[in-house]
């Protein structure tokens, strides 16, 4: 990897292979909790806090335990919550929803046209995201004049060069079950895998170690992140350089005999209002 040195964000152009891809219909946005928090969405240690607490509060888990537990590592108290919120949730789903806890502290600044998802809902690309929650996908709507796509728990569509009140839309493709991903659902642009599931069905969210260990092992979901690494330019918004190379590395395990080519531009918030 070359170094270039620091650069004023608003001069740096997109690489070549960036822009090649976008043309081809190669290009996929890697979308992470980072763009969310803009607009409001917790950190994982702020969506942990906030699910003990509201255990404890509705009686689900005595205060000592919370209090022992928000001292534990972050994937020991997240793997806990959740598996005491899947159990609260049966009786009471509303309180015991990521829903709930992600959207409790959401800007209204989200609504605002020159948001970075509505941005990104102008770029044509698809889309893979490890967030729970819809602000893409409710982008994505939005843009292409939709009021809300048919929703069931493994896609969300609506076909292309369909008409509403007489205006033309794009096809967009909402896929929020991870074990249903498929080959050809990756073809067409306009379109947003939840690789970790979505809020809007909270049995398909993948939060536990043992449903991240459950997942990467799982031969399909394997397959479908080899092939889409395989036939696409990456680029990854909203994660740390740590998160970054973790995907990077990830993706060289599942092609081993690939040479990967890495450029890395570290952006700060500035870049919450795109143009």
């Amino acid at each position: 990897m070359t170094s270039t040195g620091i650069q004023d964000p608003d001069k740096l152009k997109p690489p070549a292979e960036v822009v090649e891809s976008a043309k081809r219909g190669k290009l996929a946005f890697f979308v992470g909790n980072g763009i969310s928090r803009l607009y409001g969405f917790p950190s994982w240690e702020t969506l942990c806090s906030r699910m003990l607490n509201t255990l404890a509060a509705k009686n689900k888990l005595d205060h000592n335990k919370v209090d022992l537990l928000h001292r534990q590592s972050l994937k020991a108290k997240i793997s806990i919550a959740d598996h005491y919120f899947r159990a609260a949730r049966e009786t009471d789903p509303e309180s015991f929803s990521y829903k709930s806890m992600l959207e409790g502290s959401l800007k209204n600044n989200y609504f605002d046209e020159s948001n970075a998802y509505a941005s990104l809902a102008k770029c044509g690309v698809k889309f893979i995201t490890t967030n729970y929650d819809n602000l893409l996908a409710s982008s994505l709507e939005k843009k292409h004049g939709i009021d809300k796509a048919i929703r069931n728990s493994t896609v969300d569509t609506v076909a292309s060069e369909n008409t509403i009140l007489g205006k033309s839309i794009e096809s967009v493709g909402i896929h929020i079950d991870p074990y249903k991903f498929s080959a050809p659902e990756m073809l067409p642009n306009n379109v947003v895998f939840h690789l970790h599931g979505s809020y809007e069905n909270e049995s398909t969210v993948v939060a536990s170690t043992a449903s991240y260990l459950k997942l990467y092992g799982d031969e399909n979901v394997q397959r479908f992140l080899r092939r889409f690494f395989e036939t696409h330019v990456i680029v990854f918004l909203g994660y740390s350089a740590t998160e970054a190379t973790y995907w990077i590395t990830s993706e060289a395990s599942l092609n081993p005999r690939k040479r990967i080519d890495c450029k890395i531009a570290l952006l700060n918030s500035a870049w919450s209002h795109m143009s």
